[in-house]
């Protein structure tokens, strides 16, 4: 395989000259730049790309953490993210943390090592401490980090009411929520509170239904499903 040193030597230049023309920086002849891209097309040269993204102090790779890439909601936010970074030249590393104890580890750990320019952290971590002194671009998806992170939430508690608000419409009289572990980095978790107030207010008790933490898998929701109906059978909502 043809180094940069090859290509120098076939053109009768210096490699920095090569780097300047691979890179599109700086002053360089248009004879000489003539004589630099015949040597590649002759030697077939394909840059290294990690060796240009480490001099250039960047991967163009944007790390993404979810909790399971099957679920439907986030196959659709990772294929929205892929199709947006795309636009800026980025690339993404996908990392589902579902039955992998380290997976949160690992990718922080990229960021830190510069392998990766960025996180997008889309899981339902409770090691939110993992984040703290890392001085790397990171962008929390409904997450509560920290205060030094950025969030990109919903209004979780207009929702709530929302949802609250068409029980109400309905008629509903016994209605049943299925919610995750309570947990202060969630920040969807207000939905949960919003709707169950708004329903309160209007005297009508609404049964909480919690979920395992983490659980994601079709068969687990069957079973919910199942034990929901076997518990609370008059529930009309």
């Amino acid at each position: 395989m043809a180094s940069i040193r090859d290509v120098a030597k076939l053109a009768q230049v210096a490699p920095s000259t090569v780097s300047l023309v691979l890179n599109n920086k700086g002053y360089v002849s248009e004879a000489s730049r003539k004589k630099v891209l015949d040597a590649i097309e002759k030697l077939n040269y394909v840059p290294n790309e990690l060796a240009r993204n480490l001099y250039r102090n960047s991967t163009n790779i944007i790390g993404i953490i979810v909790p399971d890439v099957a679920h439907p909601f986030f196959g659709a936010f990772i294929g929205a993210l892929e199709i947006a970074l795309y636009k800026y030249n980025y690339k993404i590393m996908v990392c589902s943390t579902i039955e992998r104890e380290n997976a949160e580890h690992e990718i922080v750990d990229m960021l830190r090592r510069q392998m990766i320019d960025g996180i997008i952290m889309g899981c339902h971590s409770l090691e939110v401490d993992l984040y703290d002194n890392v001085n790397k671009p990171i962008v929390a998806f409904d997450r509560i980090i920290n205060n030094k992170i950025p969030i990109i939430r919903s209004d979780h508690e207009k929702g709530g009411r929302l949802a609250a608000q068409a029980m109400l419409k309905s008629g509903c009289k016994y209605p049943l929520q299925i919610t995750g572990i309570k947990n202060s980095s969630m920040s969807a978790y207000l939905h949960h509170s919003a709707f169950k107030d708004e329903l309160s207010r209007n005297g009508i008790e609404v049964i909480n239904y919690e979920m395992e933490w983490n659980k994601f898998d079709m068969n687990y929701f069957k079973r919910v499903a199942v034990d929901v109906f076997e518990k609370y059978p008059h529930i009309d909502g």
